[in-house]
């Protein structure tokens, strides 16, 4: 969540003043957004004859490869950029879609092991670390602007460049990488679930009838 932010408060800077491709910010946040839309019904689709922990991983991957490519290349293509760009929100929609669809299994899967249902403190939680990441991540933006001794309406020197072009792109991919590592130990697979789902649905059909 913070490398989301971080990529959403940088790319229009970064497209408008390091990016060397003419292309102009609003067609690439158009197409940005396009693309996570379109991969939303894509992944949830997807989702539903391959393991979610998978999804999450594979739309990752797609983001942190076109990621670095844009960071360490000089794309001057406007065709390539907005290519890329395209990969990296439809990579991106994955984690939107599997964040979202692993939650709620995370609350079964406590009440199987500890027979308690907190919705409340997961999903409490769980926005919480969301705000609390978009604040860091737009943040971060302002820290690094400053020290980079970013103007606005100005050509921006080499440092300041650097400095947008790591914090729009550098930042996201390492954070989605770090998130890669930990949900790839994550436990509930789909036999996991289906097992889980039965045996509280047979705890709850006892306690009705006792």
């Amino acid at each position: 969540s913070i490398g989301q932010a971080s990529f959403c408060a940088a790319i229009a800077h970064y497209i408008f003043y390091a990016a060397s491709a003419p292309i102009e910010v609003p067609i690439a946040l158009v197409t940005i957004l396009a693309s996570v839309t379109l991969g939303v019904p894509v992944w949830t689709y997807a989702a539903r004859y391959i393991s979610k922990r998978l999804c999450w991983v594979l739309g990752a991957m797609l983001a942190i490869i076109a990621q670095i490519v844009v960071y360490s290349l000089n794309v001057e293509s406007a065709a390539v950029l907005v290519a890329l760009l395209v990969t990296i929100g439809f990579g991106t929609s994955s984690y939107i879609v599997m964040m979202w669809a692993m939650l709620p299994d995370t609350i079964e899967f406590g009440e199987w092991k500890s027979g308690l249902r907190d919705e409340g403190v997961v999903f409490g939680v769980n926005q919480f670390s969301i705000k609390s990441a978009n604040g860091i991540g737009i943040a971060l933006l302002g820290f690094v602007l400053g020290i980079g001794g970013f103007v606005a309406g100005t050509e921006q020197s080499s440092n300041t460049q650097f400095v947008l072009n790591t914090t729009a792109l550098l930042v996201p991919a390492i954070c989605s990488a770090g998130a890669v590592l930990i949900i790839w130990f994550y436990p509930i697979d789909r036999k996991t679930h289906q097992k889980l789902v039965e045996e509280l649905g047979a705890t709850s059909e006892t306690a009705h009838w006792q």
